[in-house]
């Protein structure tokens, strides 16, 4: 079954409060007074797509699919190859890709495009 709107506002929710708190860490332990906003933004960037990328093709989930019992597959419910990860990620930095979830019943434009889908596991 696929997963809810409700689920998928939490998995993104959760994931970028979970990254934005491990770069604040990690300028905090930097040297904030000399970094920029454009160099802020490049890490926030480069961060979230190495995430993304490492925690679905290695675990077919990230922090926040975990929290929410839902799991990445392709359209056969297998795990997706890494082409189809690599894919999706990179659909994510789609401007106004997050408001793709409220144009359509379920699937965001990085599952479309990707050939992907998110589902609820029930364990």
């Amino acid at each position: 079954m696929e997963a809810s709107k409700t689920r998928r506002f939490f998995n993104w929710l959760i994931d970028n409060i979970g990254v934005l708190l491990l770069i604040s860490a990690l300028i905090r332990w930097g040297s904030p007074s000399t970094t920029t906003q454009l160099q802020l933004r490049l890490t926030s960037v480069g961060f979230l797509f190495v995430y993304y990328l490492a925690t679905e093709y290695f675990f077919q989930r990230s922090l926040g699919k975990f929290l929410t019992h839902t799991l990445v597959v392709n359209r056969q419910d297998e795990r997706p190859s890494l082409a189809a990860v690599f894919l999706r990620t990179l659909c994510r930095f789609i401007p106004l890709e997050p408001a793709s979830l409220l144009l359509n019943k379920k699937r965001t434009w990085h599952d479309m495009l990707s050939g992907t889908k998110v589902v609820f596991i029930n364990y």
